[in-house]
């Protein structure tokens, strides 16, 4: 990592004496077959048909509410998980995400906090995507720097995908019908999204009761569902309502448990699966997202993925499944009054 204003050739190493091997520019390799982005039907049944079996083992008939217990902690997968020590860059005034303007000031307020050679960042969808077209319009300005997209704002639109693909057969009857208020409509609005994951995984569960119930001779059917798919397609209503809880929901609760346990792999599948989603409902900037993220997720050097990889979530206990998406660290938003009438928002 790279800091304090000091320009050094890319030749420099790394980590131990390992040189990048980054002939497009660094991270990339220049390797990557973008196609391979698409996930295939053997890649959808593995990471979903995964996530699926997982939530059949947390979400039993004794234990209904299990998908909204943490997970215990043989599910996690970050040996000797530790508390993530951070500490705060002084904060930046009069500075946006709009711009390329605002961008090199970004980059070079870090340049000058950092003192380091090479730095690796993590932001929203609109920090990403300004951060990596100003790396590729001016390679030369900070060789050195690379920003990758977070999973909390991209989790919490494709529930949002998820919303607007099943509302008028799923969400609208459920919201009605248990007199939920303020979930509708096509906007995304972020601050009610925890909820609506609420929501999301209670119907996931109550649809994962009600098949327990329908299947209790046969349980089986449950662990095959394109199969059982298959068996119910005359029968539209059911049909459907299967599906969306295979596909969209299961997948999001996937998304989640994968964050908690620092599931690496199933985070890049994320992205995979998040094109898809998106594609259906027209996010076309998170379209974008996640082709130029899954870029330099497999395309990266090897330090440069290491790094990723070992450090995908944060947690502030260091207790097992507790991770947390690298972007939500500071987006949570706290008030500190000063007086009656003055008020700093951080």
């Amino acid at each position: 990592m790279r800091g304090s204003g000091t320009q050094l050739p890319l030749e420099e190493t790394l980590f131990d004496g390992v040189e990048p091997d980054c002939p497009v520019r660094w991270p990339l390799t220049g390797k990557l077959d973008m196609v391979s982005i698409v996930p295939t039907d053997e890649q959808i049944q593995e990471f979903v048909g995964r996530d699926w079996a997982d939530m059949l083992a947390v979400c039993t008939l004794a234990d209904p509410a299990g998908l909204m217990h943490r997970l215990g902690p043989e599910w996690d997968q970050v040996p000797n998980r530790e508390r993530t020590v951070y500490w705060e860059l002084p904060i930046m005034i009069d500075v946006g995400t709009t711009s390329y303007a605002d961008t090199r000031t970004r980059c070079q307020f870090v340049e000058d906090q950092v003192d380091a050679r090479y730095i690796i960042k993590v932001g929203d969808m609109q920090t990403f995507q300004r951060d990596w077209w100003f790396n590729f319009k001016f390679p030369a300005a900070f060789p050195n720097q690379v920003t990758f997209a977070g999973e909390f704002h991209a989790r919490y639109h494709v529930q949002h995908a998820d919303k607007r693909l099943n509302e008028s057969l799923v969400y609208l009857p459920l919201f009605m019908h248990f007199g939920i208020k303020g979930l509708t409509g096509p906007k995304l609005e972020m601050k009610k999204q925890a909820m609506m994951e609420q929501w999301q995984l209670l119907f996931l569960s109550g649809t994962v009761m009600w098949l327990r119930r329908v299947f209790v001779n046969d349980l089986g059917r449950l662990e095959d569902i394109p199969a059982l798919l298959g068996h119910v397609k005359k029968n539209f209503p059911v049909l459907n309502h299967i599906g969306w809880a295979y596909y969209h929901c299961n997948f999001i609760w996937g998304d989640k448990k994968a964050t908690r346990v620092g599931d690496t792999r199933r985070l890049n599948f994320m992205w995979q699966y998040s094109l898809l989603m998106y594609g259906l409902t027209n996010k076309n900037t998170y379209k974008k997202g996640c082709l130029q993220n899954w870029l330099l997720l497999e395309d990266c050097e090897d330090n440069v993925k290491e790094v990723v990889d070992k450090r995908r979530t944060y947690t502030e206990t260091g207790r097992p499944c507790s991770g947390g998406d690298m972007d939500h660290l500071r987006e949570r938003v706290s008030l500190i009054c000063l007086g009656n009438d003055n008020c700093l928002i951080f």
